[in-house]
């Protein structure tokens, strides 16, 4: 799982209007999860896209982006590269992080009233090294309501940390982000989706 990030550096707030990926042929990759497309991203804001990446064959690879939006330059491209090696038989194929979040997704389902909802996230160390979660945020549109509260710093291998995830809705429909986790492991990043539909109620004309 590769996140990238994009950044509206312009002064007004910019439409994305899609991503298209070009990888090479040692790669398959595909788009996971798409936080930038959901709606126009202020000036100075970010949002994330997170492709999945599954190795063919060794070697070397990268994979190019464009990424289309309603800006003055129109498009923006960027690449991410990384090399495929050979696995032994005692590699653990499924790690794609140092560390583990229980659980992978969080969903908060679907709210009709404004009262905030709040879940919590473990995150453990499962590498054999004491790693750092240096610093942690979330990618979602400023309206997604979404707030991260923990205290993880040191992890020793094994050891774990609690964060709280409180959604207080501001706008109707679907709120969909991501938690981005960056330590000092190998990986060095990793991810959570955060799953929301505010669907608040009618209200009637006196």
């Amino acid at each position: 799982q590769v996140v990238t990030l994009f950044r509206n550096e312009g002064g007004r707030a910019v439409k994305i209007e899609g991503v298209k990926l070009y990888a090479s042929s040692t790669i398959s990759a595909e788009t996971s999860q798409d936080n930038c497309s959901t709606g126009p991203l202020p000036s100075g804001a970010e949002c994330a896209i997170i492709i999945s990446v599954k190795g063919l064959k060794t070697g070397s690879w990268n994979i190019q982006m464009l990424l289309g939006h309603d800006g003055r330059s129109q498009l923006t491209k960027t690449s991410v590269t990384g090399t495929v090696a050979t696995g032994s038989a005692t590699d653990d194929q499924n790690v794609l992080s140092d560390i583990e979040s229980i659980p992978n997704e969080i969903d908060f389902g679907s709210l009709s009233s404004s009262q905030p909802l709040i879940k919590s996230v473990v995150f453990r160390n499962i590498s054999s090294k004491t790693l750092t979660v240096e610093k942690t945020t979330i990618a979602a549109s400023d309206q997604s309501g979404y707030r991260l509260d923990h205290d993880c710093g040191v992890l020793n291998p094994s050891q774990a940390c609690l964060a709280t995830v409180t959604w207080a809705p501001q706008q109707a429909g679907q709120s969909d982000g991501v938690i981005i986790i960056e330590h000092s492991g190998s990986s060095r990043v990793a991810s959570i989706t955060l799953l929301g539909e505010f669907t608040p109620d009618d209200t009637e004309v006196a």
